[in-house]
């Protein structure tokens, strides 16, 4: 656990079965134990997760002021073949920011690998497209690169808010990296356009078999398909700022209006996505509609980084507010 974060052993009695499975789920709890309708853990810095976990079943007694447990009270030694718990991986500061660089090193891969593309990709002309792919073939390739990278990323990224955030809402949690597991895939498969037309470009099979008009037009047509693929899988990239800005309203972990903006920049990628398949005359003139959520996810990724999330202190009360006691502890 981290070094300088509280850690504070919990025993909370409720009335029927102990939330073992929600409790286990949170960040920051470690060392779950159940006794019946008894439940002792270990909470390491805020409370709040905790606490979330814990909504919904009635609570009758709750103490997080235990003395250390005698030796042969201590839990049960690690088995082989079962997973271990990482406490490190479960506090929400390092959650926080590993999503945070991930999402850096993933921004920073898509700006290079746009950069590259915009440099070589001429629109509407097959042979200085050609051309310039035959010309930079080595920046092609790591441009190629750079865009494998920022797909994994924001995956890791993706999975690393779902550890922070799926104790607000486990349905809204999984759907969110559903969403983002899908743009991935439709991502990747996507690069393969791009990879299709380098080997075009640059392989004298094609030239002889086509010509060399014939292999600019097929270099220039696969280069089209990879961007006409970015656009669909916008329609995932917008779908899972929805939830995410959902998780950070409820979560209180960051600034409520980071999370408003996320879901008003989601719906900005999906009009943006429908205005330019289904209007597409006045498409470039709505293409202001991407800046909500571009700026959103910038503001996210700048506040993870920075300043992490808000851990509220653990409270001092020994029952938590948001679970009505039906009887006072012994």
């Amino acid at each position: 656990m981290d070094e300088d974060l509280p850690v504070r052993r919990v025993e909370v009695s409720f009335v029927g079965t102990a939330p073992a499975r929600q409790v286990e789920r949170a960040p920051g709890v470690s060392g779950v134990e159940v006794d019946g309708s008894i439940l002792r853990c270990l909470v390491c810095g805020s409370f709040q997760p905790f606490l979330e976990a814990l909504r919904g079943h009635e609570v009758v007694g709750f103490n997080s002021n235990l003395p250390p447990r005698p030796a042969g009270h201590l839990p049960a030694p690690h088995q082989p073949g079962q997973p271990k718990k990482d406490p490190f991986m479960r506090s929400p500061r390092t959650l926080a920011r590993i999503a945070g660089s991930l999402y850096l090193i993933m921004f920073i891969c898509a700006l290079f690998a746009g950069q590259v593309r915009s440099r070589i990709v001429d629109p509407g002309d097959a042979a200085a497209t050609a051309g310039n792919i035959r010309a930079s073939a080595t920046l092609f390739r790591v441009g190629f690169v750079s865009d494998l990278v920022q797909v994994t990323t924001i995956l890791l990224a993706a999975m690393a808010l779902y550890l922070l955030l799926k104790h607000i809402h486990q349905l809204a949690a999984a759907a969110m990296v559903t969403f983002v597991a899908v743009a991935v895939a439709i991502g990747c498969l996507n690069l393969l356009n791009q990879y299709t037309a380098l080997t075009i470009a640059t392989s004298q099979d094609y030239t002889r078999a086509f010509g060399r008009p014939g292999s600019d037009a097929l270099t220039l047509l696969f280069t089209g398909m990879q961007d006409n693929g970015y656009y669909i899988s916008a329609m995932f990239w917008g779908l899972w700022l929805l939830p995410l800005g959902y998780l950070v309203i409820k979560s209180g972990y960051v600034p409520k209006m980071l999370g408003v903006l996320l879901i008003i920049g989601g719906a900005g990628y999906l009009a943006d996505l429908f205005t330019r398949f289904l209007a597409a005359g006045i498409a470039p003139a709505m293409s202001l509609l991407v800046v909500p959520g571009a700026a959103a996810e910038l503001l996210f990724m700048a506040w993870l980084l920075v300043k992490g999330v808000k851990v509220p202190a653990a409270p001092d009360a020994r029952v938590p507010a948001l679970a009505t006691p039906v009887a006072d502890n012994p």
